[in-house]
């Protein structure tokens, strides 16, 4: 019998199972002292913070720089979200090379909104773009001429792979200067996708 009064019991009673891995609408039955309760409940989907390159785009790790390669020239970062990335959950951060495109070198931090933490930092890499511009110019050639000759300082990170677009992507030389220039010339096109 009920005495009309109210307690909170924090121990001796026993809660039925209860699928909490999946999202819906589900029953808890609670015992204690030989009565039972039902009661509904509603079990939420777990938020997550998710970010993945789509659209012909990948991810190439490189002495633990992760690099997304595969993107077209001259990229805004409404092109790039709207056509390379899905992501929910996160705050995408971008420190461009140029005002308005994303060229080689610019980078992408992922931030989760979850969590707050950083869950992710990318470098853009467009082959053939080697001085960054977002685009494929006579100054890649040169910047890589200069590379290739001593005049500048050898070329690293995201500018070495965008440089090396002769088809075997193993070491720069005077073939990439070639194909460079063959793409600035209109002769020739570089697949950013391999």
């Amino acid at each position: 019998a009920t005495s009309g009064t109210t307690a909170t019991i924090t121990e001796g009673f026993a809660v039925g199972a209860v699928d909490m891995a999946t999202a819906g609408a589900k029953t808890v039955e609670v015992a204690y002292e030989g009565y039972t309760v039902t009661f509904e409940i509603n079990v939420k989907e777990t938020a997550v913070a998710r970010f993945e390159v789509v659209g012909g785009a990948s991810i190439k790790k490189q002495a633990g720089v992760n690099y997304i390669v595969g993107l077209q020239t001259n990229l805004t970062k409404a092109k790039f979200q709207s056509t390379y990335v899905e992501y929910e959950n996160v705050t995408l951060t971008y420190k461009m090379t140029t005002a308005r495109y994303l060229g080689t070198g610019s980078t992408i931090t992922v931030t989760s909104k979850i969590t707050g933490e950083v869950i992710g930092e990318y470098v853009i890499v467009i082959y053939g773009d080697v001085d960054g511009s977002a685009t494929i110019t006579s100054g890649d050639t040169l910047t890589l001429g200069n590379s290739i000759t001593g005049t500048t300082d050898s070329l690293t990170g995201a500018a070495k792979i965008a440089a090396n677009v002769e088809g075997t992507r193993v070491q720069i030389n005077n073939l990439d200067k070639q194909v460079i220039k063959a793409v600035v010339s209109g002769s020739m096109t570089i697949d950013q996708t391999t």
